[in-house]
C-alpha cells in the first residue's frame, strides 16, 4: 500500500517478469510452493465452484496452470497479502471513502472514453470537438 497515494500495488515488476520470461516461467512451480494457490486449483479441478456444470472451468484452469501469460500464479501470494492490507484499510470507512473519491478524481480519462471517441471518428465519421 502506498500511503498517501490511495493505491494498492502488488506483484512482480516489469523487469522481474522479463527475467522470468527469459529464464523460462513455469506456473506449476508457484502452484507447488503456495499452499493456498494449490488449494484453489484443487477446488476448481474438483468442480467445487461448478457443481451443476462440471469441467466448465477446465480451459481457464489449463491456461493458467500450463501457460499463465499474465503471471497469475507468480503474483498470487503477493495478491493475497495485499488483500489483507486492503481489508484492514477498509475498516477505516472515513479513510476508505476519501481514498475512493481521490482515486476516481485522479483517474483521468477512462479508456472507454478514448475508445468511443475513436469509434465515433474512425467508424462512424462523427466529428469530435
Amino acid at each position: 500500500y502506498l500511503e498517501g497515494k490511495d493505491i494498492f500495488i502488488f506483484g512482480l515488476q516489469e523487469h522481474e517478469i522479463a527475467r522470468m520470461q527469459q529464464e523460462g516461467y513455469n506456473p506449476q512451480d508457484f502452484v507447488r510452493k503456495s499452499r493456498m494457490l494449490h488449494e484453489v486449483f484443487k477446488l476448481i479441478k474438483n468442480n467445487f465452484f461448478s457443481t451443476s456444470e462440471p469441467g466448465i472451468f477446465e480451459p481457464i484452469l489449463d491456461s493458467v496452470f500450463y501457460r499463465d501469460a499474465y503471471f497469475v500464479c507468480a503474483d498470487f501470494d503477493a495478491y493475497c497479502q495485499m488483500q489483507e492490507v486492503v481489508s484492514q484499510t477498509y475498516q477505516n470507512q472515513t479513510k476508505w471513502i476519501k481514498s475512493s473519491i481521490a482515486n476516481v478524481g485522479n483517474a483521468g480519462e477512462f479508456s472507454s472514453d478514448r475508445t468511443i471517441r475513436e469509434y465515433a471518428r474512425d467508424i462512424w465519421q462523427v466529428p469530435y470537438k
